[in-house]
């Protein structure tokens, strides 16, 4: 659901669905922080690289193993969008 939001332009709306995903999923702060800025990047609101950044700190806080699948996914989706594909496919 939040994908159709995003593409239709509504980051806010995306932002908050997604917001209810990854807190039903994971009980990390930093994924909520890090969805933010994932999405106020795709807003252009922050640069892309603040984005990237705040995911990389994601992957290194809960490490590979330790994120929920649903995450993992997540993360190849939006490095992807973020245009960093060396860790999209990492």
């Amino acid at each position: 659901m939040s994908q159709i939001e995003l593409r239709a332009g509504r980051y806010d709306v995306a932002r908050a669905l997604m917001r209810e995903a990854v807190l039903a999923t994971m009980r990390v702060p930093r994924a909520v922080e890090a969805t933010g800025r994932v999405f106020d990047a795709l807003a252009g609101t922050v640069d892309r690289a603040t984005a990237v950044a705040a995911l990389d700190g994601l992957r290194s806080d809960v490490g590979s193993a330790g994120l929920h699948q649903f995450m993992r996914r997540r993360l190849i989706v939006w490095y992807s969008m973020l245009g960093a594909y060396d860790q999209a496919y990492e």
